[in-house]
This record gives C-alpha cells, sequence and structure tokens, in this order.
C-alpha cells in the first residue's frame, strides 16, 4: 500500500510530475470533508494535500477515500463531481488528514 501511496503521490491524473503547493493550506478546499458517487455507491473523501503539475501548472486535489484509496483531481473536476459537505474551520489540519473536530458543517 505505501508504494501505491508514494506512486500516486508523485504523479498527477495523467501521470504528470507534481509537487507540492506552497500555500496549500490557504486554500479553502485543502482539509476539505467531500461526498462523490462513483459507480452508483456514495463514498466519502478528504482533501489530504494539493499540489501543482509540474508543466501544465493546474492544481491537483490529492484526495483520500475512506478506504484509504487515493486519487488526484484538478479544481475543476473536485467541484463538479464532488459535493463539499464540510469545510476545514482551523488552518492547522493534521499532517495525516484526519479531521477530527476541527470542521465545521456547511
Amino acid at each position: 500500500l505505501d508504494f501505491l501511496r508514494m506512486s500516486v503521490e508523485a504523479s498527477g491524473e495523467d501521470g504528470e510530475e507534481v509537487e507540492l503547493v506552497e500555500d496549500m493550506r490557504e486554500d479553502p478546499l485543502f482539509g476539505a470533508t467531500l461526498e462523490r458517487t462513483q459507480d452508483g455507491m456514495l463514498l466519502q473523501a478528504v482533501v489530504i494535500k494539493i499540489e501543482r503539475g509540474k508543466f501544465s501548472g493546474h492544481r491537483l486535489y490529492l484526495i483520500e477515500y475512506t478506504d484509504h484509496d487515493l486519487q488526484h483531481l484538478s479544481e475543476t473536476d473536485l467541484l463538479r463531481d464532488s459535493m463539499v459537505i464540510k469545510l476545514r474551520s482551523d488552518p492547522d489540519v493534521q499532517q495525516d488528514g484526519n479531521l477530527g473536530a476541527d470542521f465545521k458543517q456547511l
């Protein structure tokens, strides 16, 4: 699983190399809890990291589902295909993506 996690974190949606966005904690979607429907199933996920494609320059949101699967989404895909159910209320979200009680309902 760690090998898969490292390979997902090292490349974006289309296999593009990515780099960490330095100001990701200022993005209102960092740490957000999402609901997405995929193959008819309702899934919950958390935005755990925001990266930028080295060549495209696009922001890529790394989300982790409750089953620990990881997926990069562009901002457009994230906002189009997901419903944000909680936003981070405290800028100091734990590094591991754990939301704890520091979030507010929309």
